[in-house]
């Protein structure tokens, strides 16, 4: 009886290391049972702008609070700058690009001259969507998602959070 306890202390131990150290993201989740592409499709809103190890979200929630809505499928995802919400106007927009890995992904969010009044700002704060860019996710949850880029050589740190679930266009 002691020695299937030892047993099945061991093989505990053994799956717990193995489970925290399998973590494709650095921040993890070291487990997830839904797709990478079901955790990224939602509105997110930014908790932490990071550029330079500056922190700018007081003055990007001060000046515009743009949202990132992420919609499409498993084999094409879309990033839709917006102002409010996913039925709000699409500021920008571009495919995801994700790399085999599934440890980047590169999108660019090109500024529209018709709605720069809106976007100034937030293109101000982080010039790196307006161009081609390859972001490494960091942190991938249902709820969470922290990316990161080196921008004309200032490292960028992106938290958003998921405002509400919802899948696009259905």
């Amino acid at each position: 009886m002691l020695m299937k306890k030892i047993k099945f202390l061991c093989f505990a131990f053994l799956v717990s290391i193995a489970l925290n150290s399998c973590s494709k993201y650095d921040e993890g989740p070291c487990i997830s049972f839904k797709s990478m592409e079901k955790r990224l499709i939602g509105l997110w809103e930014f908790s932490s702008i990071s550029v330079n190890s500056v922190e700018y979200i007081t003055q990007y929630k001060d000046s515009c609070n743009l949202k990132l809505s992420i919609s499409g499928n498993k084999e094409e995802l879309f990033i839709i700058l917006v102002e409010y919400n996913r039925n709000s106007p699409q500021l920008s927009s571009s495919i995801i690009t994700i790399s085999d890995d599934g440890e980047e992904i590169t999108f660019a969010l090109p500024e529209r001259a018709m709605y720069s009044d809106i976007t100034q700002s937030f293109y101000e704060i982080i010039p790196a969507f307006a161009e081609k860019q390859e972001w490494e996710i960091n942190r991938l949850t249902s709820k969470e998602l922290f990316l990161s880029a080196t921008y004309k050589e200032q490292p960028y740190v992106l938290k958003l959070e998921k405002t509400k679930k919802y899948i696009f266009n259905q």
